[in-house]
């Protein structure tokens, strides 16, 4: 209904973007740089055999070579990392806050859901359902956490700035 999807933009979505924009600008005023990282999981039906598809807008919000570092830290951690996917280029989240020259640069994170998902489409919907936690891969999880804490590390460090 138009007010329930008022009451959640005012409510979710306005104060989500308003401390993303505070945090980004805060961190820029403060050190010199930012980055906003955009993570979730898609589709695997659209993803098909992309493990993990980074979005820049084809460069418009980070500079290649920092896309190209944070796709080299993917494939060190053994999942296949492409570039800008049709489809995939970027949302919202990075089309908003990301500078291609400048800080705060932004980047999306899109994890093919099939690589954690250890159950059918129809389990999983059950699943969420009933309230109940769908059936996952552990070991991918904790190598996509390996993965986006050297992401992270390497946001900070001087070599990506």
């Amino acid at each position: 209904a138009p007010g329930q999807a008022e009451r959640w933009l005012s409510e979710f979505y306005d104060p989500y973007y308003a401390a993303v924009e505070r945090v980004a600008t805060d961190m820029h005023a403060e050190s010199g740089y930012a980055t906003v990282i955009d993570g979730h999981t898609g589709s695997p039906r659209r993803l098909k055999a992309h493990d993990v598809v980074l979005g820049t807008g084809r460069g418009k919000y980070c500079t290649a070579e920092f896309a190209q570092a944070v796709q080299a830290l993917f494939h060190d951690h053994g999942f296949n990392c492409t570039l800008d996917l049709r489809g995939y280029a970027g949302g919202a989240v990075v089309r908003r806050f990301g500078r291609p020259d400048g800080f705060p640069r932004a980047i999306q994170i899109e994890v093919n859901a099939g690589l954690i998902m250890r159950c059918t489409r129809r389990a999983y919907a059950e699943s969420l359902r009933f309230g109940l936690q769908p059936a996952y891969d552990p070991e991918v999880l904790i190598a996509l956490a390996d993965t986006v804490r050297d992401v992270i590390r390497f946001a900070g460090s001087p070599e990506a700035l």
